[in-house]
């Protein structure tokens, strides 16, 4: 944890966005010793727009931002916080809620990882790319939710802004 502790940093994460059809999509979340995967409901809001005002807000250097992933019942709530001693880390949080706004999470903790902001953003943007380049294709653009632009954008202008 990165609130007085040293963050215990790892390297060892990995995630996977899938757009699904309908309405759905899922999202793998991968690191040493645990994995963790979130169907999500586009019904309440989309995820990409969620994920990408979490990753906007780490990388305008906001001490905490969320996200909230809405299921069928229940929500995955993740929590990213911006480590004080070192800026460069994000202790992120994913929780098993059983109700939409359970906020601050009112559920169990399923993953908890120290790592860092840029790992952590460049793997969520690079996922978030993939799925606008395949939105390129008419087929796969049926049954899906329309692709949020505006939100995507937002995130890669800030994440090219902090790569210089």
């Amino acid at each position: 944890m990165c609130s007085n502790d040293e963050p215990n940093l790892t390297d060892e994460f990995d995630l996977l966005y899938i757009r699904g059809v309908h309405g759905w999509s899922d999202l793998h979340v991968v690191t040493r010793g645990t994995q963790i995967a979130v169907r999500i409901t586009h019904i309440f809001s989309d995820p990409i727009e969620e994920l990408s005002a979490l990753c906007c807000g780490l990388l305008r250097g906001e001490p905490r931002s969320m996200a909230r992933l809405h299921d069928e019942p229940g929500a995955t709530v993740i929590i990213a916080s911006i480590c004080p001693e070192q800026k460069h880390v994000a202790h992120v949080e994913f929780w098993d809620c059983l109700g939409w706004d359970d906020i601050p999470p009112c559920g169990a903790p399923t993953l908890s990882v120290d790592v860092k902001i840029q790992q952590f953003v460049g793997l969520v943007y690079r996922q978030f790319e993939k799925v606008r380049w395949l939105y390129e294709e008419k087929r796969y653009q049926k049954n899906r939710n329309p692709f949020p632009h505006v939100s995507f954008e937002e995130l890669q202008r800030l994440w090219m802004n902090s790569a210089r």
